[in-house]
């Protein structure tokens, strides 16, 4: 039976599966220690929630992951609004390894981060990152 999910506090209410982007958020911290959960926190920014409080609960290995969209955004040429990160991101002594990081625009910025103001970012490790 394929339906549209209503998710519940990470849980679909008609057909029970987890929704595999769900994120505990623990006293506004959202706990990420999955790469699903990573693409998700892009997804959140990138989509206008930019003040998140973010910590990795666990090293992340991005292998497989082919795509990954920076986190906070910059259109040229009037294509979107600016997104910013301006929340917190504590890598707890984490390593996110394998990352793989494309552009998509030509003159956009790009990293784990694509665009930041204000935000903090402290105690996190990047291993065999490719940018292209």
């Amino acid at each position: 039976m394929n339906h549209e999910h209503n998710i519940v506090a990470g849980i679909c209410n008609l057909c029970r599966k987890p929704d595999p982007h769900f994120i505990q958020v623990v006293a506004g911290w959202y706990e990420v220690s999955t790469p699903e959960q990573l693409l998700y926190i892009s997804e959140l920014v990138n989509g206008g929630k930019s003040d998140l409080k973010i910590r990795l609960t666990a090293d992340i290995d991005m292998n497989g992951i082919s795509y990954f969209p920076p986190i906070g955004k910059h259109y040229f040429w009037l294509k979107g609004p600016e997104l910013y990160f301006n929340g917190i991101f504590d890598g707890q002594g984490h390593v996110i390894y394998n990352l793989r990081i494309e552009k998509d625009d030509v003159e956009a910025e790009t990293g784990l981060f694509g665009r930041i103001d204000g935000a903090i970012v402290q105690n996190l490790g990047i291993v065999n990152a490719t940018l292209k």
